[in-house]
């Protein structure tokens, strides 16, 4: 379990089971994907002052809504 501090989560769904976080041609994800604080991500990746988590104590939940292509 995270000790208080500040945290950013970022998570990806190896659909195919590969290893890999999967693009397109175009370099767009190819697989589902999620930030925390569930920001747009219409230009590339978030900054982090969009997806930063202040944990105050331990035993905190966040939800992350996945994106898929």
């Amino acid at each position: 379990m995270p000790k208080p501090g500040v945290y950013a989560l970022a998570l990806y769904h190896d659909e195919n089971r590969d290893g890999r976080f999967d693009r397109t041609g175009l370099g767009l994800p190819a697989e589902g994907y999620g930030f925390s604080n569930n920001p747009a991500t219409l230009a590339g990746l978030p900054q982090f002052r969009s997806v930063r988590l202040n944990v105050p104590k331990p035993g905190l939940t966040s939800r992350i809504s996945m994106k898929y292509p």
